[in-house]
């Protein structure tokens, strides 16, 4: 069960669907000369790009696979589970942990929203880089543009509430 656990817990740090959890590979992912890990991804649904640097948490789980039969095979950051896989396990983990609220990929994305804005980021410029979302005709889009610096000023706000709730 630590698979589907980690895999729900990658999503609530990224921000990242199912699918496009399921879908990073390392390509994805660009070790910055700062120790610091910045993701971005083209998200399948919006074809809007993501992208945000990797809290400690994250980067802890793909560690966790790294090397590992699966993930060379397919050329993944994450062992690959269906999504009503790991939607079946995370009711039962649910359940084992006394959690009443209905677990499942999407509630990870949703948790990352919410964390987003208890840490304070409020930008929707950044929130939208961060979570890949777009809407025709928006003028963020136009006049506003992201940088590495607010998209790491992010990641701190948002490691710091990590660590201030333990979550691991």
């Amino acid at each position: 069960m630590p698979i589907y656990r980690d895999i729900f817990l990658f999503s609530v740090y990224t921000g990242l669907a199912y699918h496009d959890a399921m879908s990073l590979t390392a390509d994805n992912i660009e070790s910055r000369k700062d120790g610091s890990f910045k993701l971005t991804v083209r998200r399948g649904k919006t074809d809007v790009i993501t992208e945000c640097f990797l809290p400690d948490q994250a980067i802890e789980i793909l560690k966790k696979y790294e090397g590992r039969q699966e993930i060379e095979v397919l050329n993944t950051v994450l062992p690959y589970r269906s999504n009503k896989e790991v939607n079946v396990q995370l009711k039962k983990l649910a359940e084992l942990c006394g959690i009443s609220m209905r677990l499942s990929t999407h509630i990870a994305r949703h948790s990352y929203r919410q964390l987003l804005a208890e840490a304070g980021i409020y930008d929707m410029g950044v929130v939208k880089r961060l979570m890949g979302q777009s809407r025709n005709g928006d003028v963020d889009e136009v006049y506003y543009s992201v940088t590495d610096g607010g998209l790491l000023k992010a990641k701190e706000k948002l490691q710091r509430l990590l660590n201030y709730y333990l979550i691991k």
